[in-house]
């Protein structure tokens, strides 16, 4: 009986956790309006899928400001986003902001094509090649930076 209330307890929560996240998302009206803005071609991860792109993306090494840009060997610092297609060799990624928000899938075109509405969203935003290979950090100082990554 104890195992039973334990585990009733647990979806609870859980329960609980997923309409705190749902309403936080519904409140947020800047990642509405990125979501509005990307349309059919932002995908919304799941919490599973979510999850694990957020693990992998914690592999890379951070400082207390932002990506620690100097462990890559191939880091490039950007003028201007207009040069992010001649460095990409990857035309999809994840959009990643904090933990708190979800990941969104989408193609490398669309999401420039978008950036204002995405970047928006929190002071640092950044984008994962679905092949976790190439990194950018859209930094909250407006420095754009592009690496390849191993992880």
């Amino acid at each position: 009986m104890e195992s039973e209330m334990k585990e009733r307890l647990e979806e609870l929560k859980e329960k609980n956790k997923k309409i705190i996240s749902e309403t936080k998302i519904k409140n947020n009206i800047l990642l509405n309006e990125c979501i509005e803005a990307l349309g059919n071609y932002g995908n919304i991860l799941c919490d599973k899928d979510s999850k694990y792109v957020y693990h992998i993306f914690q592999k890379i090494p951070f400082l207390p400001w932002g990506v620690d840009w100097q462990k890559f060997q191939n880091s490039i610092s950007l003028n201007k986003i207009e040069e992010i297609p001649e460095v990409c060799e990857k035309e999809e990624f994840y959009i990643i902001w904090s933990n708190e928000l979800p990941i969104i899938n989408s193609s490398l075109y669309k999401i420039l094509d978008c950036i204002e509405d995405i970047c928006a969203v929190e002071a640092d935003t950044w984008l994962l090649s679905n092949d976790f290979n190439e990194l950018i950090e859209f930094h909250h100082e407006g420095k754009i930076t592009f690496g390849r990554v191993i992880v």
